[in-house]
């Protein structure tokens, strides 16, 4: 019975994590040019986790960042822009390990993030300000 149950568990992982790829094979990633006009001091973003958690990023001079979840948790750090990728480093979050990201146009004003492992990290990604 464990033996099933571990291998429906990769099953479910594996089609999960496909199901992601092929989601976002159709899109286009922002370019380095499209994340600068987007990520300027002044710059709210809305969006939800994984955990289906959500939050607020706001974007300040000298490209700090502040992250205000929905749930009380908040953390600072600071963000930049390498090639096509947006990455951020904050105090505490991800033991204030740097994390870079590729994010989509899926329409309608909204966008989604896939981390540097190409697992989604971000939905409903939409700038308020």
């Amino acid at each position: 019975m464990k033996h099933w149950i571990a291998g429906l568990a990769i099953m479910i992982l594996v089609v999960s994590c496909q199901s992601t790829k092929e989601e976002f094979s159709g899109l286009t990633p922002m370019t380095h040019e499209q994340l600068k006009q987007k990520y300027v001091p002044g710059t709210k973003v809305r969006f939800t986790n994984m955990r289906g958690i959500n939050g607020t990023t706001e974007y300040g001079e000298n490209r700090s960042i502040q992250l205000i979840m929905d749930n009380g948790y908040s953390d600072k750090g600071v963000y930049s822009i390498e090639g096509n990728k947006f990455c951020s480093t904050y105090s505490s979050t991800y033991n204030g390990a740097k994390r870079c990201g590729t994010i989509y146009d899926v329409g309608n004003g909204r966008f989604r993030a896939l981390n540097e492992k190409d697992e989604e990290e971000y939905r409903n990604l939409k700038w308020v300000k």
